[in-house]
């Protein structure tokens, strides 16, 4: 039992606490339920009154496709379940028809139709009893107890033997069942003589047998007998007939006692943790990344504990966001995307957030995380901190202090950064480019002085205090300008040029203003991103618009952007959604003007869209909306706000941060992994979900 516990809690253990949240909306309670289903962005409840209601991304309504406040799905009250799916929610009505809605054009439902609206449609004419969604698919069981499945099998999730995808439900098994559950890729059934079976992902041990061979079929868990089940990510989560709680997974391949008490009634297992009820009381253990488990922080539970003390609970359901039952009521915590907790609170808006705490020298954003540094050179990380991309354990959703030292400059990638000390060393953490890992900030070279600092996934370039220009990593595709492809384990000189700036892309291409304030760029040449002219990737240093001066640079997916040092503002590369600001969905090979201005200072280039700003201290935006700070697609440049002392910007996948000539520090975009750095990436109490 302690090996389970140590693997629950493997991201760390600590202490809880609760505290009661205000709700948000007008705080009217949506009403007393008897049914909750959360899911990866949406949650539902089924009402006494059999009416059905959900909040998020899916909630099938044509108006409005996210709602951050539960809305009435139909005027039905028939309903009698739900379940959520990462594309797709199913729900069933007492008669046993089976409905399904989504807000997507190319998702199949159950009986192999397309789903043409995003209301909820009757799927076929057969009457089911049980229904459970999991990633891209799901199974359920007709009246008279078949088990049928569908979806994606890649892992033989769809328990028919194969890995074969099934584009409409197909018969599993040789026995009758009453009762089916599924998330992620794991699926598991109870037959009509209560005993298990589990089958699809067991990486882990999650489907019930030895860790890391998938079973592609239904195969029977141990020889007990059981009334309730419920897969995870790693882990899944069961209750024997007898009452008993049990677990399996995250290592280890067999039913393990949890707790030897036999009145347990309801259990969940939400990203890497365990939660159930007994006596009314909900009580979770494990993971409890963003607050799944509602105990107040987002420490991992080594025990058994107690959650919310004092409110009585009735039903659980959960995986990135957690609902129950609590006090009658819908309540949730967890990850807040698309509007899933349902308490009015919205983590995905376009529009400038509250500003980050302190103030800052400079910021860099990695994809699902950023770092910066404060006025007193301290470092501060926030946001997702998979893989201890914050340089040290578990998520963030304000600023930590990555160690006590003082720092010149960092630069935030994926899954990691890399950092330059006050003493001029080199240092990272989390995943580096050459696939080392480190958990804490480590020093990877003291022999030269270094004075900035890039990277991406697979690459990293920085400049040394002489100007001079160093590349390592992967080199797939010229990245590293060594005029090659072979990858560099080590920072690697490239040429003897100097240089005042560097800028690395998303993907694997790479530009650097040299010290007489020529540009020049490498690397992959996707769409043109390179600005020579051509689509061809070149690995060594080519120099963009020759004779031109530039102040600034950065790379986006397959664009780039650049202000020249008489305030004119220029994009190319890519352009499908108007992310080079010319007003049009035309690529360019070549730098392009932006507009007649010459007033530009900074830009920063993110997947899909980009942002500016100029000498007015005016913040601009143009392309996708991806990362928050605009509504729509727009082209040419649209004015963020009505602020007017912006100094730079740094835009990310899914989010950007802007920096004030004061030294304020604000973000925008999606804020469930904490990437505002404001607090509101998620919530660690339950709240009440409100009308």
């Amino acid at each position: 039992m302690r090996g389970l516990i140590g693997a629950l809690c493997a991201v760390g253990c600590g202490r809880i606490g609760f505290d009661q949240i205000g709700t948000g909306g007008d705080g009217t309670p949506l009403g007393e339920a008897r049914a909750v289903g959360a899911g990866a962005g949406t949650s539902c409840a089924v009402l006494v009154d059999g009416s059905l209601w959900c909040w998020g991304s899916i909630v099938g309504r044509r108006d409005v496709p996210q709602y951050s406040t539960p809305v009435e799905v139909d005027a039905s009250r028939d309903w009698a379940s739900v379940s959520i799916g990462t594309d797709l929610n199913l729900a069933l009505k007492t008669d046993g028809s089976l409905y399904g809605w989504t807000i997507y054009d190319t998702v199949l439902f159950p009986d192999g139709t397309l789903a043409s609206d995003r209301v909820p449609q009757r799927i076929g004419t057969d009457t089911w009893s049980s229904i459970a969604l999991r990633t891209s698919g799901g199974c359920g069981i007709h009246t008279g107890g078949a088990l049928y499945c569908w979806g994606e099998n890649i892992y033989g999730t769809v328990g028919d033997g194969t890995t074969q995808d099934a584009y409409g439900a197909v018969k599993v098994g040789a026995v009758p069942f009453q009762g089916v559950a599924g998330n992620h890729h794991t699926m598991c059934a109870i037959d009509t003589t209560a005993h298990l079976w589990c089958w699809g992902f067991n990486a882990q041990g999650q489907a019930g047998f030895a860790p890391g061979t998938d079973i592609r079929s239904p195969m029977q868990v141990g020889v007990g007998t059981w009334r309730a089940v419920a897969p995870g990510l790693s882990l899944t989560c069961g209750i024997a007939s007898d009452g008993t709680l049990w677990c399996w997974g995250t290592g280890y391949g067999a039913p393990t006692l949890v707790d030897a008490r036999t009145d347990w009634t309801s259990v969940a297992a939400p990203f890497g943790g365990a939660c159930a009820i007994r006596d009314s009381q909900l009580w979770c253990i494990g993971q409890n990344r963003h607050g799944t488990l509602g105990a107040g922080d987002v420490e991992s539970l080594a025990t058994l504990t107690q959650i919310d003390p004092g409110h009585a609970f009735a039903a659980v359901s959960g995986d990135f966001t957690t609902c129950a039952i609590r006090d009658g009521q819908p309540a949730c915590t967890g990850d807040g995307a698309s509007g899933a907790l349902g308490d009015g609170a919205w983590r995905f808006s376009p529009g400038i957030h509250e500003p980050v705490a302190g103030s800052w020298l400079a910021q860099s954003v990695g994809d699902q995380f950023a770092c910066g540094i404060r006025d007193d050179h301290v470092l501060l990380c926030w946001g997702n901190g998979l893989g201890n991309a914050l340089g040290m354990s578990g998520d963030a959703s304000v600023p930590r202090a990555v160690d006590a030292n003082t720092w010149n400059d960092v630069g935030a990638g994926s899954l990691g950064a890399y950092a330059v000390h006050s003493d001029g060393s080199l240092w990272a953490w989390g995943f580096d480019v050459v696939n080392s890992s480190y958990a804490t900030p480590t020093r990877i070279d003291a022999t030269a002085s270094w004075m900035r600092i890039r990277r991406n996934l697979t690459h990293a370039c920085g400049l040394h205090v002489e100007g001079t220009l160093w590349c390592w990593g992967d080199n797939q595709d010229g990245e590293l300008g060594l005029g090659s492809t072979t990858p560099a384990a080590t920072p690697t000189q490239v040429g003897v040029a100097t240089y005042k700036q560097i800028v690395v892309g998303t993907y694997k291409t790479t530009c650097a203003i040299r010290s007489d304030d020529s540009l020049w760029c490498w690397g992959n040449n996707l769409g043109g991103v390179v600005g020579d002219g051509t689509t061809m990737n070149r690995n060594a240093p080519v120099a963009v618009a020759t004779g031109t001066t530039w102040r600034d640079v950065s790379i986006g997916f397959s664009h780039t952007c650049g202000t020249q040092l008489d305030g004119t503002l220029w994009c190319w590369g890519g352009n499908s959604d108007g992310e080079l600001g010319d007003g049009t969905t035309n690529s360019h090979l070549t730098p392009t003007r932006v507009g007649s201005e010459t007033s530009w200072l900074a830009v920063g280039a993110g997947d899909k869209e980009s942002c500016a700003t100029k000498t007015d201290g005016t913040l601009w935006c143009w392309g996708a909306p991806s990362a928050g700070e605009l509504a729509a697609d727009v082209s040419p440049p649209t004015r963020i706000g009505t602020a007017s002392d912006w100094l730079e910007v740094d835009v990310s996948l899914l989010f950007g941060c802007a920096r004030t000539r004061t030294g304020a520090l604000r973000c925008w975009g999606r804020a469930d992994d904490g990437v505002l750095g404001d607090g509101s990436g998620w919530a660690s109490t339950f709240r009440p979900v409100v009308k």
